[in-house]
């Protein structure tokens, strides 16, 4: 059982270091750039541009806590398909013919 586990994290690590199909296929999430209107010093002079990006702020933090969920999606699937690789590797090391 040791070897088997020991095996499977090398070979864990081999994919991670030479980058994975799950790696190649990119980002699924994409992190929303924050509203320009923040570091522009117009923006504060004037009650309708404040207003303004206030809103564009709102829409920032929405953007922003849907990237975050998909972050925390993302990893509970990369989590399940390393379980199920490993599982899958260590059934094949142990002679297993119908490893899934």
């Amino acid at each position: 059982m040791r070897f088997a586990l020991s095996t499977a994290i090398l070979a864990v690590s081999a994919v991670t270091a030479f980058g994975g199909a799950a790696l190649a296929a990119g980002p699924l999430c994409v992190k929303p750039g924050v509203p320009a209107c923040m570091d522009d010093s117009l923006t504060f002079v004037s009650a309708d541009r404040m207003t303004a990006c206030q809103t564009d702020v709102k829409d920032y933090v929405d953007r922003t806590m849907a990237y975050l969920k998909c972050l925390a999606d993302e990893n509970v699937a990369t989590g399940q398909e390393l379980t199920r690789n490993v599982d899958r590797f260590n059934c094949r090391l142990s002679g297993g013919k119908n490893c899934r």
